[in-house]
Parts: structure tokens; C-alpha cells; sequence
């Protein structure tokens, strides 16, 4: 570039190494030309003071439309120039802009180019590298920004590098620029009604309602999205306004499908005419409808069942008959041989397949070799079932139940290693919620035994099916009391059953407290 021819008395001008600091870019009593108050103040005097310098050094590079590459000047090491976007440019707002430079002597060739309002907030950022050849070498730079702000808004692109020893910036650049121009339209559109979270009756038209402004012919589209995203009405209407793209309102009355039952999404839009994209858009979450609470309850499939009374008889005394379903299987004890087969359900309608059995022969006690064959053709019969709380009921293809069962945890206490029990003592065990933490467990059932003859011993508890939720957390406790009532031996590791994958049938160790 061109320079004007230095005056005799003037000094010989100092490379910028050379200047003291309070010397780079001005005397003590003048302010640089071309540099506003706000920027010093916004991003501090020495970083603006470096940007000035070098821009001030280049201007002759910048002013040419395509800059030849810029080796540093003035016996610099390092600077950085922004090519683009010149001094008090215009840039477009919440649309991506091209921000581009040379620098050379860098740290790894590394910089940071931000977008700043006129209080030196960061709008945007990238962090950026040139293309130069080798660390520290003289390349170009460029990152593309997206800067939200209001149009009009005054602000600086300023890009600087530091220093890997203390962060100091060491090079640096700003242009000031305007984002957007003052006047220019802003899309906006809000959802007035409903409001967020509300739960809709879906058996009436639901009012969608809402404000907006600056949208391309005062269109408003408003969609009804299921919880997946998936769009289950779509409608469009006018925004009232006393001008296209002023300020107004809309309303639309939409029939969304009744029976939904879940949450989902009102979504109010607007599209730009240049290209389709949304300009402008608002979203409320809300409930189609009472929602449908999930079956949490216990169904037939997931509890373990002992037969109480068979064809309106009671059971062979000491004979106990299960039923439990496993892998799409029906199996259990028929009293003397185990049975197994499949089952089909449907509502509350059952079916069984034919059953196979284990072949043992059980003469003791007297009648269990009937009541097994009993058993399992009523079992084979049943055409429907019914749960309540006294159990489950099996019905033939008619009244009445021809079946019933109780729902029990099953199994056995055991010492680790054997243990003295005082003559009275009882052994006490329960079926626990323990779903709560915080809370005392809540007692489902509970069985008492004080025949200690038999070790391991044997229990079965009986309890509500309909007081269980899959949801919840079952266990047993186990605990034996002496005569006096004093504890002497318990369960000290946790037997959770029932639900969450648990079983009903259990082996529980019991140690001295």
C-alpha cells in the first residue's frame, strides 16, 4: 500500500516491538480515530488497542476486494486480520454467516473468533485454526456463526489468540458491525390456550388459540402431535391483523380423536415463503384426555396357586396342589406327580393342552391317587377364571367354579449350621411390602409354626392376589421367638418374591441374633 512520504523533522517511525504499550495505537492525549467508547469498555483496552494496531497496519490489504496473503508487519510475530466482514457491516441475525481472515505466528495456529453485543456479552463463538503449513505460519481462517440477536443491534466480531504460558491474548481483530437491519421483521407466534400441561376433553372441539407476528400472509398451521412426534390433526388458520405480517391474533377450534388417552404436544407454526423452513414456532405439552392408567395389578400368569377346595370338596389332609406359569407353560403338583402342558388365555377365558405327568404311584395317603385324577380333568375342563381377593376361581362351561385357589408364597427355613430351639418356641414368617424404604413394611400374610421335628422346615403363605403390584417389592421375613417371647434366631439377607422377576418359592436361612 501506498505511504505517505515521511516529513524531515518528523522521527523515524518505531516497529511495533519497539512502542511501549501506552504507545501502540495513540499519544497519551489522543483517542483512536475509528474506535468507539463502548468497545474499550466492552472488551477491554489493551485487546482492542492490539486489534486496532494491526488493522491499522493492513488497511491497505483490507481494502482490496480478494487481499493477497499478508506476511506480518512492522517486524510483528504474530496478528490477526479479518478479512470479512468489513467495518460496520450489516450482518443477517439467526441465519448462518461467513466470518473470515489471516493470521500468522500463532499458538498451534489456534483462534477464537467471537460475536459480542455492545456490552461486550458473547452472542457466538468458534474456535477456528488457519490453514497455514506449519505451526506458527502465516494462513486464512474461517467459521460460519449463527448470531441471535434483536435486528439493529450494534456489536463487534472481534478474534484473538493466546498465549499457552499465561492466556494473555497475544493477537487480535474487531470490526464493528450492526446485527441485522433496525427495521426488520421479526417472526414470533406464542400458544396462549391451552396452557402448558393442561389435560383436554377430547369428547368436545379443543380451542387452540395464541398472539404472533411478522408471519409470511398471517398463516398460523397448528398440529396435534402424539408423545412419539407423529402428527394426529393438522389444521391452518389467519392470524387477524390490521396488516399483513402486524401484530394479532389467532384461534382455531380442532376435533382431536377421543379415546387417546396420553400426552402429547399442541404445535403452532409459521413458514417463511423463501424457502418452506419454519420461522416461527410455539409448543404446549398437554394430556389428550384422562389418561388411562397402566394395569399394574397381578394377573393369573404371575403368582404361584394352591388348590383349597376341589369340586366343592376339601383336599386329602397333608396333600398340597399348585399351579404356577412358566415360559408360556402351565405346570405345578398334582398331589402326588408333577404335571406339565401348554395353556392358551384370552381375556378371561382359558384353555389347557394336554397335560403330562410324572409316573410315580402315591398309595399314602388313602384317596390322593383319585383326587390327582380328579384334579387335573377339572383342570383340563376349565374354560374361564375369574381373581378376587379370596383367590382364584376355575370355571367349566358352566357355573359354578369347579376350582379354587389360594395365592401363596411357598418354602422352607433352614439354619446355616444346626441350632438348639427351646421347647415352645414358634417361628414366625411373613409376607412383607417392602416397597418403601422409609417406611415400616406392610404385612401381607403370615404363617406360625411350632412343630421344629422336620428341618428345613416347611411354610406356605396365603394372601390377597389383588393387594399385589407388579410395581412393588415382596419379601420374606423369618424369625423365631422363644418361649418368652425373646428373639433367639432371624433372616439376615433379604428373600425378595413375587414380582420383578422374583420367584414364590423360597429357601430361607435363619442365624442366632
Amino acid at each position: 500500500m501506498d505511504q505517505e512520504e515521511k516529513r524531515p523533522e518528523e522521527t523515524e517511525e518505531m516497529a511495533p516491538e519497539e512502542m511501549g504499550a501506552d504507545e501502540v495505537a495513540t499519544d497519551e492525549h489522543e483517542e483512536p480515530k475509528g474506535t468507539s467508547g463502548w468497545v474499550i469498555a466492552g472488551l477491554g483496552g489493551l485487546a482492542v488497542l492490539l486489534g486496532v494496531a494491526i488493522v491499522a497496519v493492513l488497511a491497505g490489504a483490507l481494502s482490496k476486494d480478494e487481499p493477497a496473503p499478508i506476511e506480518p508487519s512492522g517486524g510483528a510475530d504474530d496478528f490477526i486480520v479479518i478479512v470479512q466482514p468489513g467495518q460496520g457491516a450489516v450482518l443477517p441475525v439467526h441465519e448462518s454467516i461467513s466470518i473470515h481472515g489471516q493470521a500468522g505466528g500463532l499458538f498451534e495456529n489456534s483462534l477464537v473468533v467471537q460475536a459480542l453485543d455492545a456490552e461486550g456479552n458473547v452472542l457466538a463463538h468458534e474456535p477456528t485454526t488457519t490453514d497455514a503449513s506449519e505451526p506458527g505460519g502465516v494462513g486464512s481462517w474461517s467459521v460460519d456463526l449463527v448470531i441471535p440477536a434483536q435486528p439493529g443491534t450494534k456489536g463487534l466480531i472481534f478474534a484473538s489468540s493466546t498465549s499457552p504460558e499465561d492466556g494473555q491474548i497475544i493477537a487480535s481483530a474487531s470490526v464493528e458491525v450492526t446485527y441485522g437491519e433496525a427495521n426488520q421483521a421479526v417472526s414470533e407466534i406464542k400458544i396462549d390456550q391451552p396452557k402448558d400441561g393442561a389435560v383436554l376433553d377430547t369428547s368436545v372441539p379443543v380451542t387452540v388459540a395464541g398472539a404472533g407476528r411478522g408471519l409470511f400472509d398471517n398463516n398460523v398451521v397448528v398440529q396435534v402431535l402424539a408423545k412419539t412426534g407423529d402428527v394426529i390433526v393438522q389444521e391452518s388458520t389467519t392470524m387477524q391483523t390490521e396488516e399483513v405480517g402486524g401484530v394479532g391474533t389467532w384461534s382455531i377450534d380442532i376435533r382431536i380423536p377421543e379415546g387417546l388417552g396420553m400426552k402429547g404436544t399442541i404445535r403452532a407454526f409459521s413458514t417463511s415463503p423463501q424457502d418452506g423452513s419454519v420461522d416461527a414456532e410455539s409448543t404446549v405439552s398437554i394430556q389428550y384426555g384422562e389418561e388411562t392408567p397402566p394395569d399394574t395389578s397381578a394377573g393369573i400368569q404371575d403368582l404361584l396357586w394352591s388348590v383349597s377346595s376341589l369340586g366343592g370338596n376339601e383336599l386329602v389332609p397333608g396333600s398340597v396342589i399348585t399351579m404356577a406359569f412358566t415360559s408360556g407353560e402351565v405346570n405345578g403338583s398334582a398331589g402326588c406327580n408333577n404335571y406339565f402342558g401348554g395353556h392358551a388365555l384370552s381375556g378371561n377365558m382359558i384353555s389347557f393342552g394336554d397335560f403330562g405327568t410324572t409316573l410315580k404311584a402315591c398309595p399314602e395317603p388313602p384317596g390322593l391317587m383319585d383326587q390327582e385324577n380328579q384334579y387335573l380333568t377339572e383342570l383340563q375342563n376349565a374354560e374361564a377364571y375369574s381373581i378376587d381377593f379370596k383367590g382364584l376361581q376355575m370355571f367349566g362351561s358352566a357355573p359354578p367354579p369347579t376350582l379354587f385357589y389360594n395365592s401363596v408364597v411357598m418354602g422352607t427355613v433352614g439354619f446355616i449350621q444346626p441350632a438348639e430351639i427351646p421347647s415352645g418356641s414358634t417361628l414366625i414368617v411373613q409376607l412383607q411390602d417392602t416397597s418403601l424404604a422409609d417406611a415400616p413394611a406392610k404385612v401381607l400374610g403370615e404363617t406360625m409354626i411350632t412343630d421344629f421335628s422336620v428341618i428345613p422346615i416347611l411354610f406356605s403363605i396365603s394372601y390377597d392376589p389383588t393387594a399385589i403390584d407388579t410395581r412393588f417389592t415382596y419379601s420374606i421375613s423369618a424369625r423365631i421367638m422363644d418361649e418368652a417371647g425373646d428373639l433367639i434366631l432371624i433372616n439376615t439377607s433379604a428373600y425378595s418374591v413375587i414380582t420383578r422377576g422374583n420367584p414364590s418359592v423360597v429357601e430361607v436361612i435363619v442365624e442366632p441374633v
